[in-house]
C-alpha cells in the first residue's frame, strides 16, 4: 500500500506543478474578459509570421503583414445643388513599432488635393478628419506612408 502511495505522489507532484506553470502562464488580462476563443486565435495567427493584407477596395503596397501597420481610411461625397460637393475624409494610422510619415490626397482625374500631412507613432497612432466643399470632382483618396501606400480607394457618393 506504501508503495502505491508513494507511487501516486511521485506521478501526482510534477503534475500538478505543471498545471500551476500553465495557469499563471495565462496571458489574460485584468481588464478585458478574454475568452478562450480570443486567447486560441491570438496563439495561432498572432506574431508577424503569418501574412495578412485586407482591403475593401483599392491597391496596397507596403508591409506584408497586418501587425506591422494598421491604416483605415475612407471618404464620401455629398453633391449640392450649387454645383459643389461636401467632401468628408478620416484616417487612423499605427505602426507596431517606431514611426510612419504619412500623407492623405483627393484624387481627381487632373489633380490632386494634400489633406493631411502627419506622423503616427506606435504607442498612440494617429487620426485625422477633413471636410470641405469644392467644385472638383474627385473620385478617389491615396494614403502615402514611409513604408508604401494605399491608392485608389473609391469615394462613396451620398445622396
Amino acid at each position: 500500500m506504501k508503495k502505491i502511495i508513494v507511487l501516486l505522489l511521485i506521478i501526482l507532484i510534477p503534475s500538478s506543478f505543471a498545471l500551476i506553470t500553465t495557469v499563471n502562464e495565462d496571458p489574460r488580462i485584468d481588464w478585458y474578459e478574454v475568452s478562450d476563443d480570443d486567447l486560441a486565435v491570438c496563439l495561432a495567427w498572432g506574431g508577424t509570421e503569418n501574412t495578412i493584407t485586407s482591403t475593401t477596395k483599392g491597391e496596397v503596397s507596403g508591409p506584408d503583414f497586418l501587425t506591422e501597420l494598421t491604416i483605415a481610411v475612407q471618404a464620401s461625397k455629398t453633391p449640392k445643388p450649387n454645383g459643389q460637393s461636401l467632401y468628408e475624409v478620416a484616417w487612423y494610422v499605427q505602426p507596431f513599432e517606431g514611426t510612419v510619415d504619412y500623407n492623405v490626397s483627393l484624387v481627381s482625374e487632373n489633380s490632386s488635393l494634400l489633406i493631411a500631412s502627419a506622423s503616427s507613432v506606435a504607442q498612440a497612432g494617429s487620426s485625422g478628419y477633413f471636410a470641405n466643399y469644392s467644385a472638383t470632382n474627385y473620385t478617389t483618396i491615396t494614403l502615402k506612408h514611409s513604408l508604401g501606400e494605399i491608392s485608389n480607394i473609391p469615394i462613396v457618393v451620398r445622396e
